[in-house]
C-alpha cells in the first residue's frame, strides 16, 4: 500500500508493500508524476528549470510583434535560472490588475524598470531579480524559487 505524507521539504511518496522482486507484487502506485518514488522533488525541480529555459528559447524563435531581449539579456536571465531562479511571463493586463485602480497611473506599463519597481513594492526585493520587455510585449520576470517560505508562482486574479 502507498502512503503519502509531507514533510518541510514538500511531498514524498514510499512504498509499505513489498517489491515485485520479492515474489509477490506490490500493491502501491507510482506518483503522478511519472518518477521514481522519492524523485518527486528533483524531478519538480527539474521540470521548472526546463520550463524557465523554454521560456527563454521562445524568444529568439518565430516573429516579434515588438524588440526582443538582446542576446546579453538573455544569457543574464539563463545565470538566473543557474542560480536557482525560475522565469516567468507577466502581462501588462496582469500587473494593471495588481495594481488596482486607484495607483495604476503611478506606473509605466511599457517599461522594465518601471514595472520592476512595481514588482519590487508588491513581492519584495528578495522576490523579484530581474525583468525585461519580451518580444509578446508582455514582460519575462527572474523570480526567487520560494517566497515566504513557498514555493513562488504569480498570483493568478
Amino acid at each position: 500500500m502507498a502512503t503519502s505524507y509531507k514533510s518541510r521539504s514538500g511531498s514524498n511518496w514510499r512504498s509499505a508493500g513489498r517489491s515485485p522482486s520479492s515474489g509477490r507484487q506490490s500493491t502501491s502506485t507510482p506518483p503522478k508524476t511519472g518518477c521514481a518514488p522519492g524523485y518527486s522533488n528533483v524531478y519538480n525541480c527539474f521540470q521548472t528549470k526546463v520550463n524557465s529555459y523554454r521560456t527563454l528559447a521562445n524568444q529568439t524563435r518565430g516573429t516579434s510583434s515588438g524588440s526582443r531581449p538582446s542576446p546579453a539579456t538573455l544569457k543574464t536571465f539563463g545565470n538566473w535560472i543557474e542560480k536557482g531562479a525560475n522565469i516567468q511571463t507577466v502581462s501588462s493586463a496582469q500587473l494593471k490588475r495588481w495594481c488596482g485602480k486607484t495607483n495604476s497611473s503611478k506606473w509605466n506599463w511599457n517599461s522594465p524598470t518601471s514595472t520592476k519597481n512595481f514588482l519590487w513594492s508588491k513581492f519584495g526585493k528578495g522576490c523579484i531579480k530581474a525583468v525585461a520587455k519580451s518580444k509578446t510585449g508582455s514582460f519575462i520576470v527572474a523570480t526567487a524559487s520560494s517566497w515566504k517560505g513557498k514555493s513562488f508562482c504569480f498570483p493568478k486574479y
